[in-house]
């Protein structure tokens, strides 16, 4: 009775666990660990006598502990291959001897009353099993579909299985299960490949495998070790150096359907994605949705997998992008799945990866892609036609004879080459180019006005007279196949042609071979271009300005103009020479490729490219006249008495956003005034206000709860307020334009912005460094109205660029009086300390005013200073390093010179002071890098040392 009842309540235990789904899994069972225990011991007091007892009158209890017990024990102990032996061996599971001989034969096999009670029990209980597959494999999938996959396995082989490697029938069929529990097991294996994909922190994986009934708890630490050992074939472009996104794409052709690439985003957590959702779109279609986790992780909707376009739409060439709802690119990578260059593209059908002949054998199965004018023989087992003028075929595993691709009477391609490297082309035989003055340089107003397509000449040389053009090929970007017996005149290019480089495939012979040898031609073509969502490039013209938000709503394509060489003859520009500027600030290294532009300031600065930007002025290109950061606000038309204000996001105005309009009247220029949250009215072409009738409008300021949220400046006169006799008080004027992102740097047009603002930073700079200068999150009160000062990580460049414009020399008189609002915090500290912060808050924005003011107080008022000021210089020489190692450093990492180079950048304090030391532009822009004002004052500050005695 008493073996009864311990039988009983094991049974009790499992089904009182089980879920409601169906069919079910032991493991699903929620019953506690150290129910292992209670198993092993129950099996090491099994008799043959309790086996024929419960065989007759409590077979379901029995055969259910009994597969329990053992599914338990193969999960731990059994690996790759070994099953029945593991549980019957006597080792783990401590049989008696008699009841070992009567559930199992001679060599460890289930004896047929064993089978029939395992069968009995997983039907009755609706487990998961094989019976309906009819191979010798069904007891061995029964079991292993109970758990998923064993300790061992995953040890040796999840690596393998999260690469692409075939996994276990059991894992298999649980990844392809519809019912609750197989969505588990899916969830925790999507865990395990985001995390190995770089998508989900380790923490968040842990944390996720030990909420898992699959994963036993100590297994956590191997599963984790194997996910982080598997391999990533993550795809490279040839010119980028960021990580990519996605993993390399993958061919796969089934039997039963259309063949369709794919590939799975990776990398997502070095993305700095912050939003709840995000769109993968391939060219303009949405193929995947990133959703936010609680954990800050992202997944996408498509669990995993992202199609790359099946059949008509699959291009060699297509654009992968990341970006918000509203249309903000986060990160943008061209995809190529095969190389157009080739006649023939080979994928192995085992893993869908793209090979080439010397990893092919004979009478092997492959998959290829070529042209439509291409002829095989013998043909292909199976054929399927692709967009742009493209054909795969399939060749199955058994086609011993040669297989040849032939055009028109020539052979091209065939499989002889099989397992041999591949013969080098002959170098030197051909050459391509566009003929002199065919560029179409956009910059001309002419020349901007031509519609694609454009007819463009060339022209083609053999240097080789022992070889013969036999013909041309070329396939135009909208896919239409050209062929020529000749060269023709000139090339019709269309829109999409600029994308890339032109390919023309030039087929030649010498008589005993025929080759194709790709002829790369980069486009003719000045000028930059942004494309539309339609996949249409349209021209930026230099003279139009740009918002931050709708720089990162594109992609661009910049075309430089021919570069000359030590000789002054012209030659191609390479694009990742050369930087893309915003101002005086080097923002990226531009693509040779459409890509995202780089997160620009939006202080009214020029954008435009630079060869050498830290040692010339010249503008390769340029981009946009001014760059603007309006935030959410766009456009503002003003229609009679009322003013409509675009929203650029569409979303409610709630009692916590308030819209304020920087007046100007006569009596007061400068004031700043709500609009009645009642006059206010959203429509579709945004927010509606009425305008007073007196004042003229020089801004418009949104915030949230003392945030600012967008902003519009008039054009033309808003900067004429800052210098009018009653403006307002220089502090309240620096935290308006601070906390309102004014464009202080927009220096183009008839009214010069930037000028206005040096001139009144001029007059007031000691007021207004001290506000410009707060930390973000600190708060401003405008006229009795609390504003947060914003967390912007270029607005210290934006007031380095003024203070270089203007270059403050301070004064003995007001020295003091200037580091005490700098260093306002620490006014009960001694003088001492209020130097030493102001200099290291100044050094952070203006290293040379930061000298300057130092220099100033050594010299007026050494003398209440500890040790005359010298300790306070020999400590601030120690912060500000300014030796060989960190010139030779920062000269490598900007502009790739010698430490001499870096040196000459800043001029002696004794220079500057004179009426010609004016800062050399490379200083000007080096000093936008903290490292370089660190090092710049460390010079000075040495200066200092060696000019004043102390």
């Amino acid at each position: 009775m008493m073996k009864t009842a311990k039988l009983k309540r094991l049974f009790d235990l499992l089904i009182n666990g089980r879920p409601q789904h169906q069919p079910w899994s032991l493991t699903e069972s929620r019953v506690p660990v150290s129910s292992y225990h209670d198993l092993l011991m129950w099996a090491s007091e099994l008799t043959s006598f309790d086996i024929d007892t419960h065989m007759q009158e409590n077979r379901l209890w029995f055969g259910a502990v009994l597969l329990w017990l053992e599914s338990e024990v193969a999960r731990r102990h059994s690996d790759d291959g070994r099953l029945w032996s593991v549980i019957s061996n006597g080792e783990t599971i401590r049989w008696h001897p008699q009841a070992r001989d009567r559930l199992f034969t001679s060599d460890g096999q289930p004896r047929p009353l064993h089978k029939d009670v395992l069968i009995e029990v997983a039907n009755r209980l609706e487990l998961r099993n094989a019976f309906n597959v009819k191979d010798t494999n069904q007891w061995y999938r029964l079991l292993h579909l109970q758990f998923g996959f064993t300790h061992s396995d995953a040890k040796q082989r999840l690596s393998a299985w999260l690469s692409g490697h075939s996994p276990p029938v059991s894992v298999d069929t649980l990844l392809n299960g519809v019912d609750q529990g197989a969505r588990e097991f899916q969830s925790l294996w999507r865990s395990l490949r985001n995390m190995r994909l770089g998508n989900v922190s380790l923490e968040s994986t842990e944390h996720r495998l030990k909420e898992s009934r699959w994963v036993l708890p100590e297994w956590c630490n191997d599963l984790l070790a194997a996910a982080q050992a598997s391999t990533i074939e993550t795809y490279d472009e040839d010119d980028e150096t960021s990580d990519s996104f996605f993993t390399t794409p993958r061919l796969r052709w089934t039997a039963t359907e259309e063949p369709w690439f794919e590939t799975e985003l990776c990398n997502l957590d070095k993305l700095s994605l912050t939003l709840q959702s995000y769109e993968v779109k391939l060219q303009e279609q949405v193929v995947a949705r990133l959703l936010r986790q609680d954990d800050g992780s992202y997944i996408n909707d498509t669990e995993g997998r992202i199609i790359l376009g099946d059949r008509i739409n699959v291009r060699a060439q297509s654009d992968l992008t990341i970006m918000s709802a509203d249309g903000l690119i986060v990160s943008h990578s061209s995809v190529c799945l095969w190389n157009p260059e080739k006649d023939v593209n080979l994928f192995r059908p085992s893993d869908g990866m793209i090979t080439d002949e010397q990893n092919l054998k004979n009478g092997q199965a492959f998959d290829l892609i070529a042209t439509t004018d291409l002829v095989f023989d013998p043909p292909a087992h199976h054929s399927v036609d692709l967009d742009q003028g493209y054909r795969i075929h399939r060749f199955k595993t058994g086609c011993n004879t040669p297989i040849v691709a032939r055009l028109d009477d020539f052979v091209l391609w065939d499989s002889s080459e099989f397992g041999m490297p591949a013969q080098p082309l002959p170098d030197n035989v051909i050459q391509v180019g566009w003929t002199r003055g065919s560029t179409l340089d956009f910059r001309d107003p002419a020349q901007a006005k031509l519609m694609a397509p454009w007819e463009v000449p060339f022209k083609i040389q053999i240097f080789d007279k022992t070889w013969r053009l036999l013909g041309l090929r070329w396939t135009r970007a909208d896919g239409k196949l050209m062929k020529w017996n000749k060269p023709p005149p000139y090339l019709s290019l269309v829109e999409r042609d600029i994308v890339k480089p032109v390919i023309l495939r030039a087929i030649l012979s010498n008589g005993t071979r025929i080759v194709t040898i790709p002829l790369k031609l980069s486009v003719p073509l000045i000028g930059c271009f942004r494309w539309t969502s339609h996949g249409r490039p349209s021209y930026q013209g230099s003279n139009r300005s740009l918002s931050v938000s709708d720089a990162k709503r594109s992609l661009w394509s910049f075309y430089l103009p021919p570069t000359p060489d030590e000789h002054g003859m012209p030659f191609e520009t390479d694009p990742r020479q050369t930087s893309l500027m915003e101002g005086d600030c080097v923002r990226s290294r531009l693509r040779s490729r459409a890509g995202v532009l780089p997160v620009f300031a939006g202080y009214g600065a020029s954008a435009y490219v630079s060869a050498d930007p830290y040692n010339s002025e010249q503008h390769m290109l340029d981009l946009s006249s001014a760059i603007f950061d309006g935030g959410v606000l766009g456009k503002v038309k003003f229609q009679g008495e009322m003013a409509v204000v675009e929203q650029k996001e569409h979303f409610e105005l709630s009692e916590d956003h308030k819209l304020f309009i920087w007046l100007s009247t006569r009596e007061k220029p400068g004031q700043l005034v709500e609009v009645d949250p009642k006059n206010r009215v959203l429509t579709d072409e945004g927010c509606l206000f009425l305008v007073p009738e007196e004042p003229w409008i020089a801004a418009l300021i949104l915030v949230f709860r003392g945030e600012r949220l967008g902003s519009w400046f008039d054009n033309i006169r808003w900067s004429s307020q800052m210098l009018a006799q009653k403006a307002a008080e220089p502090k309240l004027m620096a935290a308006l334009l601070r906390c309102s992102k004014a464009p202080i740097l927009h220096a183009m047009g008839e009214n010069n912005h930037r000028l206005k603002v040096q001139a009144w930073l001029c007059k007031h700079w000691q007021e207004v460094l001290p506000v410009w200068l707060l930390p973000k999150g600190s708060t401003i009160v405008l006229e009795g109205m609390t504003f947060i000062v914003p967390a912007d990580e270029h607005w210290l460049e934006a007031v380095n660029t003024l203070l270089c414009d203007i270059q403050p020399l301070p004064d003995a008189d007001t020295i003091l009086s200037f580091i005490d609002k700098l260093a306002a915090r620490l006014n009960n500290e001694s003088l001492h300390q209020r130097i030493g912060s102001a200099v290291m808050d100044l050094a952070e924005v203006c290293p040379l005013l930061a000298a300057r003011m130092f220099r100033t107080c050594l010299q007026n008022y050494s003398e209440s200073l500890p040790n005359g000021g010298k300790d306070l210089l020999l400590q601030l020489i120690r912060l500000y390093s300014s030796n060989d190692g960190k010139a030779e450093e920062l000269a490598r990492n900007y502009g790739n010179r010698d430490d001499a180079w870096l040196r000459s950048t800043v001029r002696t304090l004794k220079d500057l002071d004179t009426s010609v030391g004016l800062l050399p532009s490379s200083y000007c822009k080096l000093a936008k890098n903290s490292e370089y004002r660190k090092f710049a004052l460390g010079i000075w500050l040495q200066e200092i040392r060696n000019t004043i005695r102390l």
